[in-house]
């Protein structure tokens, strides 16, 4: 699981509890920052923000992939090795498996709509893609492909199973994503 004082220390927080520092992620050669606007924090302040408070809210998991003028905040978190157990014992799905699959899935949809009103309150477009929606239910085709944002936020690696591997998780995780809208650089064109 990842340790949200991961660099040593308490980061310093405002009177609302949110971090006031920049953790890890991208500097501000990354991403268009916003210097001179008056803005309180660049889009790289405010996604090391956003993702510290995933992991307040919840998350076990959380990071971000640049892509263009996107950035992916991926979020996951972590099935119980009890439910998952059982349901090997049983050889299929249980009961329990299902309604924790749902809890889970419910508290990665709450996580990804608080954090994408919280980049939206920081002034960043934002769109939270539900744990599990289906565009082609035949096929088995999601909204967003959440596991390629995990691999490419450097949150674990696909296996030869095709599932997601995520140290000391290995596959029993689910995953939301929150897609954030970066600001133009000023000076670039429309």
């Amino acid at each position: 699981m990842t340790d949200p004082q991961r660099d040593g220390g308490s980061p310093a927080r405002d009177a609302e509890g949110t971090p006031a520092d920049a953790g890890p992620g991208m500097d501000s050669t990354d991403a268009p920052g916003r210097e001179g606007t008056g803005a309180a924090a660049g889009p790289c302040d405010a996604a090391s923000e956003l993702l510290d408070l995933a992991r307040a809210w919840g998350a076990d998991l959380a990071g971000q992939a640049r892509m263009g003028r996107v950035l992916a905040l991926s979020l996951g978190v972590g099935l119980s090795r009890v439910v998952i157990d059982g349901v090997r014992r049983a050889k299929r799905p249980t009961l329990a498996y299902a309604q924790h699959y749902q809890a889970v899935n419910a508290l990665l949809d709450q996580i990804a709509l608080r954090l994408s009103r919280a980049a939206e309150a920081r002034g960043l477009d934002a769109q939270p893609v539900p744990a599990s929606q289906y565009q082609d239910r035949e096929r088995l085709l999601g909204a967003f492909p959440h596991k390629t944002a995990a691999v490419c936020a450097g949150l674990g690696w696909i296996g030869r199973s095709g599932l997601l591997l995520v140290p000391g998780l290995g596959p029993r995780v689910r995953l939301a994503t929150v897609l954030v809208i970066l600001p133009r650089r000023a000076g670039a064109g429309g």
